[in-house]
């Protein structure tokens, strides 16, 4: 039997990230990576792909690799560069790695690209809870 790794359980039990659209791509050792096809209803009135959906799919991968490991993890800070745009029918790809993990703050990069193209890249820092 083949079992769902833990990332792809922590996406499946992403309601918004299903809302969304996104799609679970993979994960390895090293990344995790989402998916999503734009649509007329992702984009904003200048009929490209509105930043607060690269953003959420950033934040989606974000979310997952930061507690893959164990503990839960939560944001406390964010940042994201928007660097181009897409549109109705592009395939955005959010790839999620880890930057640095100590005891209790981690720190994770998403790459949003349409294609080859990067689109936008998110950091963010976690903090890690402890379990008494």
């Amino acid at each position: 039997m083949n079992t769902p790794s833990r990332a792809r359980a922590l996406f499946d039990g992403d309601t918004y990230a299903q809302h969304l659209g996104a799609r679970f791509v993979s994960d390895t050792e090293d990344s995790i990576i989402i998916e999503l096809t734009v649509t007329h209803d992702h984009c904003n009135v200048h009929g490209t792909l509105h930043g607060a959906v690269s953003y959420a799919l950033a934040d989606i991968a974000f979310a997952i690799a930061s507690n893959v490991a164990g503990p839960p993890a939560v944001a406390i800070d964010v940042h994201m560069v928007y660097s181009g745009a897409a549109g109705p029918g592009d395939t955005i790809t959010a790839r999620c790695t880890e930057l640095r993990r100590g005891r209790s703050l981690a720190t994770y990069r998403s790459d949003v690209t349409a294609g080859d193209k990067l689109i936008g890249a998110f950091t963010g820092t976690v903090l890690i809870k402890q379990e008494p």
